[in-house]
């Protein structure tokens, strides 16, 4: 079976990288969202937001350990992504070790993330 569900997952990826519109999914290359919340253990960090997201490279993925329950009514998997590139608007609402608070806004960020290495770079 999961030899199976490798050959379907791949079967979908060229219809992945356009709108799916009987699906009502958007294009996942590029994948764009809205707003980007996160939340964090950290307690000097507040909150973080990302703002009009787009994210590169996510249809070029390998797949790995792919399990079905016994209905094969939830499927889960592995993904590997070799290079993704996100950029995005963000705002930070921080708590400096000075005790000062902070908000931090920038127009830019492009993360590029390589074989599990983050690059960083900013444009405001």
């Amino acid at each position: 079976m999961q030899d199976c569900l490798l050959l379907s997952i791949a079967s979908i990826k060229s219809h992945l990288v356009r709108d799916v519109q009987d699906l009502d999914l958007p294009p996942f290359d590029p994948y764009e969202i809205a707003e980007l919340p996160f939340n964090f253990a950290f307690e000097r960090i507040k909150s973080m937001m990302l703002f009009n997201v787009i994210i590169y490279g996510l249809m070029d993925y390998k797949i790995n350990n792919v399990m079905a329950n016994y209905e094969v009514s939830m499927i889960t998997f592995d993904a590997y992504f070799g290079q993704l590139s996100v950029y995005a608007d963000f705002m930070i609402d921080y708590i400096s070790e000075q005790n000062r608070h902070f908000k931090i806004s920038r127009k830019f960020i492009n993360i590029i993330v390589i074989n599990h290495s983050f690059h960083i770079s900013q444009i405001s």
